[in-house]
């Protein structure tokens, strides 16, 4: 069916704190998040290598349609082996499945049929509770379960590009102001965010042994050693993304193209991480425009069944064709952007996520990020003094030595700054008061 390697992975413990302080650095308008050295995101490559789902093959939408009331029990029974518990019309109760499982486990024969029955009841598990989660995350609708009659149909969908759509619309759902959870795929975040970003990164236990013929992130379910990195502490989490440097973090993979999951549609940005694949970062086009960002974000599953893939003909044709849009770029041996890209960067986004009705505890860890904030304010308030002193001194002073001394203040701080990370500039764009968003951080995400 396509999801025997995933099932090797094993069991992860989440980190919810690191997911919080991910989700406040999301941007759901490039679909990435920004760090201090730059975007980074999943992408297509992330998904297969990690949890080893297919990602190139047909997009998974189409019709939605279902049997009758009077129908439904028979073709659910020969569906999963059994007559589920219903959750409305069209909605099947996850916890109804695992207690048929617990009843059937004992190792019995069985003929194909029952064998392949018991398989859709193992994925059902998997698509509605790990990968396509819903609040009540205790249930999966009949339109995923129709994907599994077929069995080779089914390991020909790109599973892998669904995966990321839902979990690209749950991280953008999630950065919205008020919203105080996601049901994205905690499994896919985490696993990527340990192994691109090596400051949150833990270290292997002892006796730690490679996992074999198993996705990447199958690594990060044997015993783990934290000593060095902190965890489940989201100030620090935060301040690891902020202090971050350089040096820390198939051809479809690199296509700008679109990703389905029926109702979701999310556009997939490979050009805006180009050092993800070993390229030089180019200053990227622009994204999909706001409006219909918006659009797309409003669609739902309510209401009569709906045929998405006629729906979404256009967006459907670009996956069809993607592999015409595959990015290239200038291979590096290391992480590296052009000249134009940092200056670009540092216009569009942001260094510091801070809660602002946050007070510091007395006792446990103090952030970082407050400090240097204030720091960088101040001296970039005194670096614009002393570059306005030396502009005003300029035309009434004959000691250029005595003038030249003002513009030696300011390059001083700016190399300060840039040395720790801050890359403030003296000019008129740069408001050194939008260098922090202040905003309320979404509750910490607890993924199923």
């Amino acid at each position: 069916m396509g999801f025997g390697l995933v099932s090797t992975i094993g069991y992860m413990e989440y980190d919810h704190h690191l997911l919080t302080a991910l989700v406040e650095r999301w941007r759901q308008e490039t679909h990435s998040f920004h760090l201090c050295v730059g975007e980074a995101t999943i992408t297509l490559e992330d998904v297969e290598v990690l949890l080893g789902l297919r990602t190139d093959g047909l997009p998974v939408t189409g019709r939605e349609s279902y049997p009758s009331d009077d129908d439904m029990p028979g073709y659910l029974h020969g569906l999963l082996g059994f007559v589920p518990e219903r959750d409305g019309r069209t909605a099947i109760r996850l916890s109804s499945i695992k207690d048929h499982l617990i009843r059937h486990r004992r190792h019995v024969q069985i003929s194909a049929e029952e064998a392949l029955q018991r398989a859709r009841c193992h994925v059902a598990i998997l698509l509605a509770g790990c990968f396509f989660s819903d609040k009540s995350q205790n249930k999966i609708d009949l339109f995923l379960l129709q994907l599994l009659e077929d069995p080779k149909r089914c390991a020909s969908l790109s599973w892998g590009s669904a995966v990321l759509a839902y979990t690209y619309r749950a991280l953008c759902h999630s950065a919205r102001s008020g919203e105080t959870s996601a049901n994205m795929c905690g499994l896919l975040v985490q696993s990527w965010a340990w192994s691109r970003i090596r400051k949150v990164r833990p270290r292997f236990g002892a006796g730690y042994l490679e996992p074999q013929g198993a996705p990447f992130a199958a690594r990060w379910t044997r015993p783990l050693s934290r000593t060095t990195v902190t965890s489940h502490v989201l100030l620090a989490c935060r301040d690891q993304l902020s202090l971050m440097t350089p040096s820390q973090g198939v051809n479809i993979w690199r296509s700008r193209t679109a990703l389905h999951f029926y109702f979701v549609v999310e556009a997939h940005y490979p050009d805006r991480v180009m050092r993800q694949f070993g390229c030089t970062q180019f200053t990227p086009p622009a994204p999909l425009h706001a409006t219909e960002i918006g659009r797309l974000h409003r669609l739902k599953r309510s209401g009569h069944p709906r045929n998405w893939a006629r729906d979404h003909a256009d967006y459907v044709e670009e996956w069809e064709a993607r592999a015409a849009s595959v990015v290239w770029g200038i291979p590096t041996d290391e992480p590296t952007t052009d000249v134009d890209y940092m200056p670009w960067y540092w216009s569009k986004t942001v260094k510091f996520v801070q809660d602002p009705g946050h007070q510091a505890p007395p006792a446990g860890y103090h952030g970082r990020t407050d400090a240097l904030h204030a720091l960088s304010v101040e001296l970039c308030q005194i670096m614009r003094y002393a570059s306005s002193l030396q502009d005003q001194y300029r035309h009434i002073d004959t000691d250029a030595e005595h003038v030249d001394n003002y513009g030696r203040i300011s390059t001083r701080i700016s190399s300060a700054l840039e040395a720790v990370g801050l890359p403030y500039r003296v000019d008129e764009s740069d408001v050194v008061d939008e260098a922090v968003v202040y905003r309320n951080p979404s509750q910490n995400y607890n993924p199923p």
